[in-house]
């Protein structure tokens, strides 16, 4: 594959990428450059790995078929992941681990076996704006992470969540704001196991089933939602879980507008 470190600042652009052994494309130690055009396919590793504070421009690559994740960020990586084509990766299109705080935007993450993105634990960063679409698992999956805003993205056509917050790393800086979330077959959004994530002005509608579902302590504040012609109860909150709700709108759903079962 490619390696880029130690403040390197070259341009790939075009080239194809394939069949590596570990990552396509590496940029560690502070590494820099432009990676982009590039056709990055069936790589044992991570199609695109960026760690320990490098930052690149990532655009326009396509990032497919690999054996690991399409992109993967961790261990203080930053970047500009642009206009990418993700799809079809055995693990997440992209992951961001502890440390890493990028700035991913008009993605395309679609038909992964994983999740589409995968948030970690001390992760940071700007999500914005991708079309996140027919992955295996859910759209998003976040199990922690650091001053987080996931906004103005659409999340439709998954075979599970929309977006699972689960622990009580999920904090209040993990904001989900401004994103569109539709046809999916499970929860919309779904909090649970002590997250407590900032819920608001989502458009949450014509999902398969619940439209928010807090449960198994799940916490949390929901301000702003249109929550509208879902499959099932368009809020459901049980099993000790204690999410604030303000100034939602609820309506058109094909059950329950709000269900509170044990909660």
């Amino acid at each position: 594959g490619v390696c880029i470190e130690s403040g390197g600042q070259p341009v790939f652009n075009g080239n194809k990428i394939k069949q590596c052994a570990a990552a396509g494309v590496l940029v560690r130690e502070g590494g820099l450059g432009r990676v982009e055009d590039n056709d990055i396919e069936d790589n044992q590793g991570a199609g695109i790995e960026i760690t320990t504070r490098a930052n690149p421009v990532i655009e326009r690559n396509r990032i497919c078929k690999g054996q690991g994740m399409g992109v993967f960020v961790h261990l203080m990586g930053e970047g500009q992941i642009v206009d990418n084509d993700v799809g079809n990766n055995a693990g997440s299109g992209l992951a961001i681990g502890k440390g890493a705080k990028p700035f991913v935007s008009q993605n395309n993450i679609h038909d992964g076996r994983s999740c589409g993105i995968e948030i970690l634990p001390g992760a940071g960063g700007i999500v914005k704006g991708n079309d996140v679409h027919h992955n295996y698992e859910c759209a998003v999956l976040i199990t922690g992470g650091d001053d987080v805003l996931l906004s103005e993205n659409t999340f439709h056509e998954g075979a599970t969540q929309g977006v699972l917050l689960k622990g009580e790393s999920v904090t209040e800086t993990v904001i989900v704001e401004g994103n569109t979330f539709s046809t999916n077959a499970a929860a919309a959004i779904e909090v649970s196991h002590g997250a407590n994530p900032t819920i608001r002005n989502n458009k949450i509608h014509n999902n398969l089933n619940r439209g928010v579902w807090v449960h198994s302590k799940g916490n949390g504040r929901f301000e702003d939602n249109e929550i509208a012609n879902n499959q099932s109860n368009g809020i459901q909150i049980e099993t000790e879980s204690n999410p604030t709700m303000i100034n939602n709108s609820v309506h058109h759903g094909r059950t329950n507008g709000v269900l509170v079962v044990n909660g």
